[in-house]
């Protein structure tokens, strides 16, 4: 089940609504539901969450009651208790593949091997429940007496499946006594709502050249083609994935959660590094606090920054899934940040920013090839293609054939949307025109746009709600993650 789905949208989300505000147990009815979203398409792996909440409830409390010499010990139990089940879930099946292929290379048999199937959403937890743990060994958080609510903590349903990423620090005191007002309710369907647009009326429409451009021999496909395909990837992926952020955030605050931001806008960004710092935010958060900083950060040697910074990489393009595709893009991301650090981006300063957001652009646009691309082959393939050294097939794979006035329509409001569109609207000079050409009173003012609001969320959420109901296919890319 995910927030798209009808299932959740009219079955799921008005139940929890109905039984969360009307009882008085919140907790519990968050967690016995977060326990049924889990649960709801993979009954069996109810008991691999269950398993993870205990041992690493045990584990803090551990961590908590020994000395400095033993937590470390408890920690180190707890990292690889953690990442075996990661591994074995999720990179199993790649491994003993790959082994496969040396073996056969050697003549002998091959591992008889079949891989499990991917639990949903076992990364985002995965890194919740060590984060749990090392912040109780850093003393950053106060270790949880109860384990119902760590189990809430790790098992949350809002942010359960595609993140955000959230430290317990940051919910611990909302878990133990919050308080849900009328404007948080207000605030966080507002942030709902606004996440299934951009999911259901953008980046799902979007999905469908995608799907057929990329489906297509990368070799044969036309220059405007292939980067039309990849254009569209670029679109679809960041209002993909920020859609779900943003859907986790509203429904976490009309609870009274106050989950962190996971995007702001990368696409402004005029450097790599800038563009890490507004991309899946808690997940570069996660890495630079728990990878980097401990392997030694800025505070060692300049050659081992630069080998810090591939390892970080090389996890962030595996954690994204288990592909060589994946690893070659988080390389991708790691060269050009050692180069900016070199004097790459010293060099960018001196440009105008037009261009340095142009490079920008042009160094994520061409890693996205390696991220949506099957194999690494079809991903260079692609990239010639892009690059006029394809065997273009101008009939067969037409720009003309993958366009209708709607695709171009939402590709268009995509780009404008990408880009901060507060910055386009400057809401607060159209708010202080809008007051001066009708000459009433701020108040006057703050009713019409309060009602100006109201209609435009109720129609978004009517268009989204139609969109779901009419679509046959939501692709959703961050399910392998």
């Amino acid at each position: 089940m995910i927030f798209t789905s009808p299932t959740f949208l009219f079955v799921f989300l008005p139940v929890f609504i109905l039984l969360y505000y009307f009882l008085p147990w919140k907790n519990t009815v968050l967690l016995v539901f977060s326990m049924i979203f889990y649960a709801w398409g993979e009954p069996f792996y109810i008991l691999l969450m269950l398993a993870v909440i205990m041992a690493n409830y045990f584990l803090g409390r551990a961590v908590d009651a020994s000395d400095q010499r033993q937590a470390r010990l408890w920690l180190a139990v707890c990292v690889i208790f953690n990442v075996s089940v990661l591994v074995f879930f999720k990179y199993s099946g790649f491994i003993v593949e790959n082994i496969n292929v040396l073996l056969a290379r050697f003549g002998l048999e091959a591992i008889s091997f079949e891989a499990p199937h991917l639990p949903l959403g076992i990364s985002f937890f995965i890194f919740q429940a060590i984060t749990y743990v090392v912040d109780i060994y850093r003393r950053h958080a106060t270790v949880e007496r109860n384990p119902l609510n760590v189990a809430l903590y790790i098992s949350m349903f809002p942010q359960l499946v595609a993140g955000p990423i959230v430290r317990f620090e940051e919910v611990s005191r909302a878990i133990h006594h919050r308080i849900t007002s009328s404007s948080h309710i207000t605030s966080g369907i507002e942030r709902f709502v606004k996440g299934l647009a951009k999911k259901v009326l953008i980046a799902d429409p979007l999905s469908v050249p995608v799907d057929l451009i990329f489906a297509a021999p990368a070799h044969s496909l036309p220059p405007e083609t292939a980067w039309f395909g990849v254009l569209c990837f670029t679109l679809q992926i960041y209002f993909d994935f920020s859609a779900y952020s943003d859907m986790a955030i509203g429904l976490g605050r009309a609870m009274g959660f106050r989950f962190p931001e996971n995007f702001n806008y990368p696409y402004r960004a005029r450097s790599l590094q800038e563009f890490w710092r507004r991309w899946h935010m808690t997940l570069s958060r996660w890495f630079r606090d728990y990878v980097y900083i401990p392997l030694g950060g800025n505070r060692v040697p300049m050659a081992r920054v630069y080998l810090n910074l591939v390892a970080v990489f090389i996890l962030t393009g595996f954690w994204h899934g288990a592909s060589w595709t994946y690893l070659v893009w988080g390389l991708f991301h790691g060269a050009f940040m050692i180069m900016e650090r070199i004097g790459l981006l010293r060099l960018l300063e001196r440009l105008p920013r037009w261009l340095q957001h142009a490079y920008l652009m042009l160094v994520i646009i061409v890693s996205w090839v390696f991220f949506r691309a099957e194999t690494i082959s079809q991903a260079t393939d692609y990239i010639g293609a892009m690059f006029l050294m394809g065997q273009a097939d101008r009939i067969q794979y037409a720009l003309a054939s993958y366009l209708n006035p709607y695709i171009l329509i939402v590709f268009g409001v995509g780009v404008l949307l990408a880009i901060n569109p507060k910055k386009v609207w400057r809401y607060r000079i159209l708010r202080r025109n809008v007051q001066q050409i009708l000459n009433v009173s701020p108040k006057q003012t703050a009713s019409l746009f309060s009602a100006a609001q109201f209609s435009f969320y109720s129609v978004l959420l009517l268009l989204s709600l139609s969109a779901v109901a009419a679509q046959t296919h939501q692709a959703f890319i961050y399910f392998r993650f």
